[in-house]
């Protein structure tokens, strides 16, 4: 039996494309909302009575997202859409904050209008900010953004499906996840690797080509998270409702180093040759901070994550040899 239709909101970005084609493996019927289409191929379950359906639309058109939500009859609703990076917004703040708040209230206000069942909002752990030391970070903790756009605009974001959460009653809960990488549900690999997997599709290209890898900062620690783990994140938190908890860390949970992160590459491309560079980033747009403590999300929505650093980066290094020496 399908069940009724979920909205995916952004359905197709990196994260929106995986938790479509999740969700549709577990029998759901996907509508993936967004501006652009996916390569629907990609995201259609093997086996199974689930599908994906694309609609094309735009969360800054209120009333056509409110008139979809209700025609449509959507049961439930995943809002993965947001503005590119720190970067993009600091060059482009009014797009970056209109898409992140505007754009989130316009999801909403559509959602509770249909009397939807469940609301899922994907934040980001960049809210955390900065911290001194790397102690694991828990949710109820102090938010600390300061100095930025991206992570605000996203916090408001979480504000305003708290707010409805406590006035409307609406079943709501936001995630926080954190430094994503893997795969993308898509033919451009090459495109992928140099926009959309943070700094490992570099050193993964170059690694590939045979040419050196230097890694400045190569004691810098940083919490990655494969990004099949975020998708089952997302679909528990769509499964699991009457949560007492209104946000979830979703990530590893574990630190690892750059030189770590090479070590796993070079297990997997032999040939692969780096030179580190000793000391820790100081960036502000990827701040210094603990890994982020899952606990709750573990006993909450039974979150675990399934793939550790050398799987995961096992498993991308295989999908990006898949591409040619001379794309790269």
């Amino acid at each position: 039996m399908v069940l009724l239709p979920v909205l995916v909101i952004g359905g197709s970005g990196f994260l929106g494309t995986h938790v479509c084609r999740v969700l549709a493996e577990k029998g759901h019927a996907v509508l993936c909302y967004d501006v652009r289409s996916p390569e629907l191929s990609l995201l259609q379950p093997t086996s199974g009575s689930g599908s994906v359906r694309f609609i094309k639309g735009d969360i800054l058109d209120p009333e056509a997202l409110a008139d979809c939500v209700r025609e449509l009859k959507v049961a439930g609703v995943i809002h993965t859409a947001a503005a590119g990076n720190e970067a993009a917004a600091r060059k482009e703040p009014h797009p970056a904050i209109t898409l992140n708040v505007q754009g989130t209230l316009n999801v909403l206000e559509a959602a509770r209008k249909a009397q939807v069942s469940r609301f899922v909002y994907i934040s980001t752990a960049g809210v955390y900010g900065l911290r001194k030391d790397q102690s694991p970070i828990k949710e109820d903790e102090a938010i600390r953004w300061r100095g930025t756009i991206y992570h605000p605009s996203h916090y408001m974001g979480e504000i305003l499906v708290e707010m409805y959460r406590e006035v409307y009653g609406m079943s709501c809960v936001s995630l926080r996840p954190l430094s994503i990488y893997g795969p993308a549900c898509s033919s451009d690999r090459v495109g992928h690797m140099r926009g959309k997997s943070l700094f490992l599709g570099a050193w993964i290209g170059k690694a590939m080509k045979g040419d050196p890898v230097e890694i400045k900062a190569a004691d810098t620690l940083t919490d990655l998270t494969y990004i099949k783990d975020i998708a089952d994140a997302v679909s528990l938190a769509y499964s699991k409702r009457d949560q007492k908890h209104a946000v979830y860390n979703i990530s590893s949970g574990q630190l690892v180093s750059y030189r770590q992160i090479a070590a796993a590459i070079q297990r997997s491309i032999p040939q692969a040759e780096f030179e580190f560079f000793p000391g820790a980033q100081d960036n502000p747009l990827r701040p210094t901070r603990g890994p982020l403590d899952i606990t709750r999300a573990g006993q909450g929505l039974g979150f675990a994550p399934q793939y550790d650093l050398a799987r995961g980066l096992k498993e991308f290094v295989e999908w990006c040899k898949e591409t040619t020496q001379n794309q790269i």
